[in-house]
């Protein structure tokens, strides 16, 4: 794709009744990116800047919240700043953007003007260690959690990149993970979980056990029917409790 991409924003002018959030959406007009994109994975936006992620050139665009360009930052690769077939990305409260470095198996903090702050995580199968993530989330507590694709689990750091606790294991029971993809928090810190490989998408409370799941035949949030264990043996029987580091 060259020249410039367009992609279109939408506004959701969200009213103080739930019910009505989603009442008046207006679609804005495409936003243009100068240069090249390859490959656009993954979009998210903070208050103030709009950040779209270049999975094959290893680039992120950051724009002003007009769709205004700012600047590009990043290059394929896996030095210190290099992005290697991004997947993830995700923004944090106070801004700062965290990018799940698929190819190079690490996560990748940036502060939200796209200057590079630290790196975490090597590749490996061992508790802390990571294999091919390809999603970041930032939950209640500055945790941040990981889709550990490689690895078949869900692992989970402090803000600076300290191994704290993680969950699944391969497999398709409820709690169990193949291949997890996208990863979602939402504000009671439920964890949503892409379950790509068993075609469902996983909620887990926060002391990680598995409370329900939605079908889905997507490579994203898309699903059909909410499901939970319909009573407390079958409930116990399908949990699936975190392993902790030693």
């Amino acid at each position: 794709m060259n020249s410039s991409f367009a992609f279109s924003a939408v506004l959701l002018a969200a009213a103080l009744s739930p019910a009505s959030a989603y009442d008046d959406i207006h679609f804005l007009e495409p936003i243009k990116l100068q240069g090249s994109v390859a490959k656009p994975v993954a979009v998210a936006a903070s208050a103030s800047r709009l950040y779209l992620l270049d999975e094959k050139k290893g680039q992120l665009h950051i724009l002003d919240r007009d769709g205004k360009f700012v600047r590009v930052v990043g290059q394929a690769g896996d030095g210190k700043e290099g992005l290697s077939g991004p997947k993830g990305l995700t923004i944090a409260g106070d801004g700062a953007v965290f990018i799940a470095d698929t190819g190079n198996s690490r996560i990748q903090v940036l502060d939200a003007e796209g200057n590079f702050q630290y790196a975490f995580g090597l590749k490996g199968s061992e508790p802390g260690r990571l294999r091919y993530p390809e999603s970041v989330a930032v939950g209640g507590f500055g945790r941040v959690y990981v889709s550990d694709t490689g690895n078949h689990r869900v692992q989970v750091f402090t803000r600076e990149g300290i191994f704290l606790f993680g969950f699944g294991e391969k497999g398709a029971l409820t709690g169990q993970l193949k291949d997890p993809g996208r990863i979602f928090i939402d504000p009671s810190d439920f964890v949503y979980v892409l379950d790509a490989g068993n075609s469902r998408v996983q909620k887990f409370d926060a002391s990680a056990r598995a409370v329900s799941f939605l079908l889905s035949h997507h490579s994203d949030f898309i699903g059909t029917s909410l499901l939970a264990p319909r009573s407390s043996s079958q409930a116990s029987a399908l949990t699936a409790l975190p392993w902790y580091c030693s």
